[in-house]
């Protein structure tokens, strides 16, 4: 069965979830099963590292699981929402924020598995969320819009209209801004001071499913139009990277080649041929620098 998601846990272990049911921990080192985490009832499609020796997932069958990571055993299981758990990220030492296709997200306190808020306010699946600063949060949704919400009452801060389609993916941009991408083909930059758009990001041709800002004021997106963009998030400009079919390289404009295959990790590398053909490695940032 499908393997949706996995994570590190330290310098030499993973855990994986995947449409099984369970979660796997492996050592890294030698490949093999440290233990197989077993209590969900349905698909299992996102988990994290809670600490050290905790993890947490969340799954199509409504709940989400603590896992004790030394025994693989659960802790807590989390009840509250009525539909699948989508994404789930930590809030702090002690919390969790969850989102799911019940329209909601809930806070939970991690100590005793129970809820602390359940936030309001999104009128169709809540896709992903991600932590701004201490006490705020940012989720995406497929009723077009994000939500800023404060922590501390679970009340809506900003509702940010400016998409027209489901909103996929959506993360911080240093204290005050965020940057989502949308199935409207578009990523928005956002003001989160006054839930405005600064910039909307025109370029890709079908879906875009993921962004990943790259230092104060660069992002990348990849689509579904088999492209990866290079944005600077200054002027709202990007950089197009062409997808090889079967390959693990992206293509620029100029005739570059991005790496991102299993060599090239952990790194994203340049690749250019010097003067007798042989290929040579330079670091992303640094390659974009040199431009």
């Amino acid at each position: 069965d499908w393997v949706r998601h996995c994570v590190p846990i330290g310098v030499d272990k993973a855990l994986s979830c995947s449409d099984d049911k369970n979660l796997i921990l492996w050592n890294l080192n030698n490949g093999q099963a440290i233990h197989t985490l077993k209590g969900h009832t349905n698909y299992v499609l996102h988990c994290i590292p809670i600490g050290a020796d905790k993890a947490l997932s969340c799954s199509y069958d409504n709940n989400l699981i603590l896992w004790n990571l030394n025994n693989g055993q659960a802790i807590h299981t989390l009840k509250g929402h009525t539909n699948a758990v989508l994404h789930c990220v930590p809030i702090g030492a002690d919390k969790v924020l969850s989102c799911s296709d019940d329209k909601n997200l809930i806070l939970w306190n991690l100590n005793n598995g129970q809820a602390i808020h359940t936030l309001k306010g999104h009128t169709n699946a809540v896709l992903h969320c991600v932590p701004i600063g201490a006490d705020k949060a940012l989720s995406c949704s497929d009723d077009n819009n994000l939500i800023l919400w404060n922590l501390n009452n679970g009340q809506v801060i900003h509702t940010l209209k400016g998409h027209k389609n489901a909103v996929r993916h959506c993360v911080p941009i240093g204290a005050d801004k965020a940057l989502s991408c949308s199935y409207d083909n578009n990523l928005i930059l956002w003001n989160l001071n006054n839930g405005q758009v600064i910039h909307t990001l025109k370029g890709h041709t079908n879906w875009v499913l993921l962004c990943v800002p790259i230092g104060a004021d660069k992002a990348l997106s990849c689509s579904n139009d088999d492209t990866m963009r290079w944005w600077d998030l200054s002027t709202g400009q990007s950089r197009i990277f062409q997808h090889l079919p079967e390959e693990n390289y992206a293509v620029h404009e100029d005739g570059r080649l991005l790496d991102y295959s299993k060599e090239a990790w952990p790194y994203i590398n340049w690749v250019k041929r010097d003067a007798e053909g042989e290929l040579q490695y330079y670091h992303f940032d640094e390659a974009i620098l040199e431009e």
